[in-house]
């Protein structure tokens, strides 16, 4: 609440909203730090809530619009609509589709590519679109970024972020020849238990640039605790190192 909405949001309203529409003519008169609420002369409110907050939260009073700030869960998003229902109010999303295929595609963004799309409007904005932005600050900022993330963050799109989970895996660049684990390393390995669906076993260490290099691994389909331990300390024995209890 405090780096986002005060950090950003009240920097943006105190910009934007003229001093004599508010309740005391002052910022400090018209906002209740315990209510979260800045009043307006001519009866008008704002509440300022986060995602953060319990559900029932959100309950409760009749609203004329909600604006969402990043996109909502679901959950909240629906206790949110039912407060628009007194005064036909409406709904305001500016966000990040950073969440996959989400209800909002579903609920907006796939209609209104298929043309579908009833008593609602989307805008997308890519990155390029805004002319206050340094051109190189742009290309350092989205050059680490993977291209499902480069689609969402730069353009705005709706992006499946499903399967691999580095989706910028290269064998001829990220597969090295192996080699001897350096002496001073410390060995980290991590296990991802299972039966029906085999268990992984997989041992790394930090090398001296902070890359991570994943020197072993093993699969075990089907089998039991005592047989995932044997294959540990199988690699262990090759190794030379010891997993701690």
């Amino acid at each position: 609440f405090i780096s986002t909405m005060e950090g950003v949001i009240f920097h943006k309203l105190r910009e934007w909203v003229p001093r004599g529409q508010l309740v005391g003519d002052s910022w400090a008169k018209a906002y209740d730090k315990q209510r979260r609420r800045l009043s307006f002369k001519n009866g008008s409110w704002f509440d300022f809530m986060t995602f953060e907050q319990d559900l029932d939260k959100f309950g409760g009073a009749a609203l004329h619009r909600v604006h969402y700030d990043e996109e909502p869960p679901g959950a909240i998003r629906r206790e949110c609509l039912m407060r628009l229902i007194d005064f036909g109010g409406d709904e305001l999303f500016s966000m990040t589709p950073l969440h996959g295929m989400s209800w909002c595609f579903d609920e907006f963004f796939d209609p209104w590519e298929r043309g579908v799309l009833r008593d609602a409007a989307v805008v997308v904005v890519d990155m390029d679109d805004n002319p206050h932005l340094d051109a190189k600050t742009k290309l350092r900022v989205l050059a680490g970024l993977s291209e499902e993330e480069r689609a969402a963050r730069k353009s705005g799109r709706f992006v499946h972020f499903a399967g691999l989970v580095y989706g910028e895996f290269r064998r001829g660049v990220h597969v090295v020849p192996e080699g001897p684990v350096p002496s001073n390393a410390t060995v980290v390995a991590a296990i991802d238990p299972g039966m029906r669906h085999m268990a992984a076993v997989v041992w790394a260490y930090l090398g001296l640039d902070d890359d991570l290099v994943v020197f072993e691994e093993v699969a075990v389909q089907g089998g039991t605790i005592r047989d995932v331990c044997k294959q540990i300390k199988q690699v262990e024995l090759k190794h030379g190192s010891k997993t701690e209890d």
